[in-house]
């Protein structure tokens, strides 16, 4: 048995030529840019997958029955691989700003002002 963590526990498998990552035992909380609200009982579904051109994409979908009828998603294209890339190590918290309103509990609130949200 796996505690719930802010990463949760993935596993992935493929599917033809789609890599799908499933990630469970999230710790509730909330994610990405929009501050999707998401419960312990949530599950988020990632299916990766290399285009013709050579670019990889991917769609996101967070399931969570506790606080949205339908899942959310978020898809991605990235560029092109390019051999002569140097990467950049960086640390980023790009959930800080959410995180920070939900354990304040000012989640609802923030919901409600928001009217483009979805």
């Amino acid at each position: 048995f796996l505690p719930h963590s802010a990463l949760g526990f993935s596993r992935g498998h493929w599917e033809g030529d789609h890599l799908v990552v499933e990630t469970r035992l999230l710790k509730a909380g909330v994610k990405g840019y929009m501050g999707e609200v998401y419960s312990e009982n949530s599950r988020m579904l990632e299916r990766y997958w290399l285009n013709d051109d050579g670019t990889l994409s991917s769609v996101t979908e967070l399931h969570d029955s506790e606080n949205f009828a339908r899942p959310p998603l978020q898809r991605t294209r990235w560029a092109r691989r390019n051999p002569d890339t140097v990467p950049i190590v960086a640390a980023c918290d790009v959930d800080s700003f959410f995180r920070q309103i939900y354990l304040d509990g000012l989640m609802q609130e923030y919901i409600d002002r928001s009217d483009r949200r979805f």
